[in-house]
């Protein structure tokens, strides 16, 4: 779980939390790597260091790249939707409607990975007419 802290207040928030701060400041920090996001970026923070690396300092031995040792499966399903809104992003060819659905799709944390399940998901959530959801579902399942 990733908490960010408040720069106003000083309170250690939540990642889910942060949108609905009455603080609403214009840069959090993350609390475990120290990292000051501006703006919204902080919703692509998913992973960070581990309390071993935080807390043994040069001593830590374990993995250095300063991330997890292994990424699950809802982390790859986010960065594999973040790679086709950047693909359809540069195609002419897509709907503008879809262009601009397709970024804030992915940007949701809990979005399916199975197509029937996803299918539904567009239909309810998003609310789109069954020939953008085929589309949608093309691209990104």
């Amino acid at each position: 779980m990733v908490f960010f802290l408040c720069p106003v207040c000083g309170e250690a928030v939540k990642k889910a939390k942060v949108s609905t701060h009455r603080c609403q400041p214009s840069e959090w920090s993350c609390m475990d790597c120290g990292k000051i996001f501006p703006g919204t970026s902080y919703t692509k923070h998913t992973s960070c260091i581990s309390e071993a690396e935080k807390y043994q300092g040069h001593l830590y031995s374990g993995n250095h790249q300063g991330k997890n040792k292994k990424e699950t499966v809802a982390q790859i399903w986010q960065r594999t939707c973040a790679e086709v809104v950047d693909k359809a992003a540069q195609d002419a060819s897509l709907a503008p409607q879809l262009q601009r659905l397709l970024p804030s799709i992915c940007g949701l944390e809990n979005v399916p990975r199975k197509k029937k399940k996803f299918d539904n998901f567009m239909k309810n959530q998003v609310i789109l007419p069954v020939a953008a959801c085929c589309t949608v579902t093309q691209l990104i399942v």
